[in-house]
């Protein structure tokens, strides 16, 4: 069986994974039969249903509750590959990491022998949030893993922040990584030359695994990370006022609200930022992912179930 390019699409909690993955598709599903991985460190995931909702074509493989990086998955995460590249024959495989995982063993995990013989890492990409990058790569590791083994690091949401920030923020990339080429966008606009998938000879990944050997992975974070589920509906406005206080206690909620009056809500929160949009079709239930230190999800359901209808 003939091996197939893996691409690596990485990046910490809100930086815009999911968007760039929209963006691959809009230029590539029509042509080629692509694959997409989620990993989703919650157990549950969200951003399956944001993808299939833009109607394009493409198998999806869910592995959720953990990194794919981590031993503990490892074996579940190579039994399933396995089985759903030989039920789907993709052209390409997308893999988009959980947000909080660290994969800076990439090249390692890949030389496994029963992935390398599907498999060859062909690209990887980060996203970085230029709001947001210059106070979480200090203090977080599994960030900086992300940018040491990027072919590209896009810097994101360059429309919320100032030149002089956006300056900052490509410096400190290059000071992790000086041999990646950086972009800068909004919504992960790139051009479509800039989405062409040229398959390298070596990754930055391959190249810096010798070099990268010596740093630890920093395995499952300290993060509290919830899933709240309900099926009773909830006013817009309510909705909107109990995102506010858990944006500024959780580095990240993501997913979708059942509305009183019918239809949905879809929610994203990265720190400050907060996005709510309308979703006229929606018919399941309401389902959050709230991610961070400390996070009570006994806490962020109790009060959900105090104020909804």
């Amino acid at each position: 069986m003939r091996q197939i390019p893996f691409f690596l699409v990485t990046g910490f909690l809100g930086s815009g994974k999911t968007t760039f993955l929209k963006r691959i598709l809009k230029k590539y599903a029509t042509e080629k039969k692509i694959a997409i991985i989620q990993n989703e460190f919650a157990p549950a995931n969200i951003d399956g249903a944001e993808l299939k909702r833009e109607g394009k074509k493409f198998n999806i493989l869910e592995i959720n509750n953990g990194s794919v990086f981590c031993i503990c998955l490892l074996s579940n995460f190579t039994s399933s590959l396995k089985a759903f590249v030989e039920e789907h024959k993709p052209d390409m495989i997308f893999l988009e990491a959980s947000g909080l995982s660290d994969p800076i063993a990439i090249a390692q995990l890949l030389d496994f022998k029963d992935l390398k013989k599907y498999l060859y890492l062909a690209k990887v990409w980060t996203i970085v949030d230029a709001t947001s990058f210059l106070k979480q790569q200090k203090m977080i590791n599994r960030l900086q893993h992300q940018v040491r083994i990027a072919d590209v690091v896009i810097i994101n949401k360059t429309d919320l922040s100032s030149k002089g920030q956006i300056e900052d923020v490509e410096s400190a990339v290059r000071s992790l990584n000086p041999f990646t080429q950086i972009l800068r966008s909004s919504y992960c606009e790139v051009s479509d030359q800039e989405l062409i998938i040229d398959d390298l000879k070596e990754t930055i990944g391959e190249k810096t695994q010798k070099q990268h050997a010596h740093f630890e992975s920093c395995g499952r974070p300290e993060i509290g990370v919830g899933v709240l589920r309900s099926s009773r509906g909830i006013s817009k406005d309510k909705l909107i006022q109990f995102i506010d206080i858990y944006a500024e206690k959780t580095i990240r909620i993501k997913g979708f609200a059942k509305l009183a009056n019918g239809g949905g809500l879809a929610v994203q929160t990265s720190y400050e930022q907060k996005e709510f949009r309308d979703v006229d079709d929606f018919q399941g239930s309401t389902e959050l992912i709230a991610m961070g230190e400390g996070f009570s999800l006994s806490e962020f359901s109790r009060h959900y179930r105090q104020i909804a209808k």
